[in-house]
């Protein structure tokens, strides 16, 4: 593809007005965020320039000297362990402009340089099953599909009650091993071919990890004592959204059914909770739609593998056995071991 004459660079203050302008024909692609952190990319562009706290989203401004494709922006946040990405918001949106797919081309192309430079490793993205101009753009980036998933919702209404005799307590830091391993069982070749370790699965979702703190932990116990599900419940503005994880041996309907009984205390029946599955979790899609989730969303989840960690030969000197016996050793060069590369080595010559 020719590139046009463009200038893609982080965005400053200066570019609020024109960020302004171009947000109202933009693409969100993180149903999430708009759920838990409510706000606008501008808004969410603004917070990031503020010089203390934690700045996980970046915004890079696009200017098409030549006018071959309209001005943008694209809006990635980092996940809590650094080495993930989300793509969460693009402007304009692909069917604006006939020449918006070649903006999008030339900025995200940059986005995945400059987030590639600063150690992350994969980038993400969710596009709506329905948007097939979208999917055929990301993969003509280099996108691949992982899996699917759904969004559902439950609107404002009358919580079940819990199950008599059920045995929960609070999250410790201890079970984290335990739940990230049911998911990572669960997880397809691709997924895992992805991600490689289920390290941080569970506290990276929903946000990038970025939602604040759950207001609700708990973890459901089997007659023994041992975990076999465990929920989170984030609020923000437009709703609540709850995280589940279930054991594979387990089911799924009754502790879908306990984590409601006990969001009560935190949201009440007031506010609409939302869930996500993914397609390798039609147990727990079932059990969600069981209970009065219904779906809104449905996604196909791609990711982009932008660096990896590579080893890098050590050389070291050795001595070469000649064929005579009389001939002296010439110097020569074996390889040794492997180690990680430093990123400013270089391969002696």
């Amino acid at each position: 593809m020719c590139y046009t004459l463009a200038v893609v660079r982080p965005f400053t203050p200066r570019d609020a007005l024109r960020l302004r302008r171009q947000q109202q024909t933009g693409t969100c692609l993180e149903l999430e965020s708009t759920v838990l952190l409510g706000g606008s990319p501008l808004a969410w562009a603004m917070r990031s320039c503020w010089p203390v706290g934690d700045r996980p989203l970046r915004t890079y401004v696009a200017r098409f000297l030549d006018g071959h494709a309209p001005d943008g922006f694209a809006q990635a946040r980092t996940r809590r362990r650094g080495a993930d990405a989300d793509l969460v918001f693009v402007a304009p949106a692909l069917d604006e402009t006939p020449r918006a797919a070649l903006g999008w081309h030339r900025l995200l192309t940059e986005v995945c340089q400059d987030l590639g430079a600063r150690g992350v490793q994969r980038l993400h993205v969710a596009v709506p099953d329905e948007d097939q101009l979208l999917l055929q753009v990301a993969r003509q980036l280099g996108f691949a599909v992982a899996a699917g998933d759904a969004v559902l919702r439950r609107p404002a209404g009358q919580l079940p009650a819990a199950i008599p005799d059920t045995t929960t307590r609070p999250e410790a830091d201890a079970d984290r091993h335990a739940i990230e391993s049911w998911l990572f069982r669960g997880w397809p070749e691709p997924v895992r071919l992805a991600r490689e370790t289920a390290d941080g699965a569970w506290d990276d979702y929903p946000v990038g990890g970025h939602a604040g703190d759950a207001r609700l932990r708990r973890v459901w116990l089997d007659a023994r004592g041992a975990p076999r599900a465990a929920w989170r419940l984030y609020t923000g503005p437009g709703g609540s959204w709850l995280r589940l994880a279930v054991a594979a041996d387990a089911d799924a309907g009754p502790a879908v059914r306990q984590a409601l009984a006990e969001a009560r205390s935190v949201c009440g029946d007031t506010l609409p909770i939302h869930a996500a599955a993914r397609g390798y979790e039609p147990a727990l899609h079932l059990a969600l739609r069981e209970h009065g989730f219904t779906p809104v969303a449905r996604r196909f989840r791609l990711v982009k593998t932008m660096t990896a960690l590579v080893r890098e030969p050590v050389w070291r000197l050795a001595g070469l056995r000649e064929a005579a016996g009389d001939a002296a050793p010439l110097p020569s060069v074996e390889l040794a071991a492997c180690a990680p590369a430093p990123a400013s080595s270089r391969r002696p010559s």
